[in-house]
């Protein structure tokens, strides 16, 4: 008999469940394509309308600025990511933490604020027209619940393989750029770039060209015969320490930022020493300022 109520129980218990789990999946929301449900049941889109999400063998790609920038979430990332604008959010941590939500950012910015503006973007993913797309990461603030935390720190360290990914239609090629070794100037930092330099020999005619770089700022100055234009640029840490009795030695000393274009600046000892601009990226369909220009310091 005893056998026999267990037995029964047993069977009205799993009748409840079938029926409870029943009744649940009928009032969960049903969550479209390309949405995702917020901790408190809402259903919103992953991300609005400035940009797109395409499921992918790869992950998830994100497609913004028109088409003219893409990224790649992995797999995992699924139902866990939101974005708003051109900024990624921990999903789990949008509405519970706010504060501590924000991943990374795109931001476009003026040749003169790519390496002046704070914080300094910790990757170039491309160049549209004459505006940088730079990757910025936020002060972190690392939530003050312990799931959270996990689920943010988790996220995060996947970011820097994520704008790895980008892919610019304008220079799929070369960028992303990243600046592990370049610092903005300041008082103290030490860089044979300082300084007035002149064109060295005429370029199409040209004879007066300088381009300036200021010890106190960021800033690169270029005057030539369209006029004045500034960008920025950031040095080198290694730039003070190469050989200078070895001309052939010396290397990269600056990634200047200016008119829409992208250039590694070398600089070589000599009797005068003289600067050289190569391109790191460039627009085809854009007038070249500086590729293939050797300056030489102005005394």
């Amino acid at each position: 008999m005893n056998r026999f109520l267990c037995v029964l129980s047993a069977l009205l218990l799993a009748a409840l469940c079938l029926t409870g789990c029943g009744k649940k999946q009928e009032d969960a929301p049903e969550i479209p394509p390309g949405s995702v449900a917020l901790h408190d049941g809402s259903v919103v889109p992953v991300a609005d309308d400035s940009s797109q999400i395409t499921e992918t063998e790869d992950g998830y790609r994100w497609d913004f600025r028109s088409g003219e920038f893409s990224l790649t979430f992995p797999k995992d990332w699924e139902s866990r990511f939101l974005i708003r604008g051109t900024t990624v959010y921990c999903l789990a941590c949008f509405e519970r933490a706010n504060a501590s939500s924000t991943l990374f950012s795109i931001e476009f910015r003026s040749a003169a604020d790519v390496a002046c503006k704070s914080p300094l973007p910790a990757m170039v993913l491309g160049v549209s027209g004459d505006e940088y797309a730079c990757a910025v990461f936020p002060r972190r603030i690392d939530p003050s619940n312990g799931v959270l935390k996990m689920e943010f720190s988790d996220m995060l360290e996947d970011c820097g393989k994520i704008l790895q990914t980008a892919t610019a239609k304008n220079d799929s090629k070369i960028l992303p750029l990243t600046f592990e070794n370049y610092v903005p100037a300041d008082g103290t930092l030490k860089s044979g770039l300082f300084g007035t330099w002149k064109l060295r020999t005429s370029k199409n005619g040209r004879l007066h060209e300088t381009v300036i770089f200021d010890r106190e700022s960021c800033s690169v100055t270029y005057n030539g015969e369209d006029g004045v234009r500034t960008g920025s640029c950031l040095y080198n840490i290694y730039a003070a320490t190469y050989d200078s009795t070895v001309q052939n030695s010396w290397g990269d000393a600056a990634i200047v930022f200016l008119d829409g274009f992208i250039y590694h600046a070398t600089y070589y000892e000599g009797t005068p020493r003289t600067l050289e601009f190569s391109a790191a990226a460039q627009q085809p369909d854009r007038k070249d300022l500086l590729r293939g220009t050797v300056f030489e310091e102005k005394t």
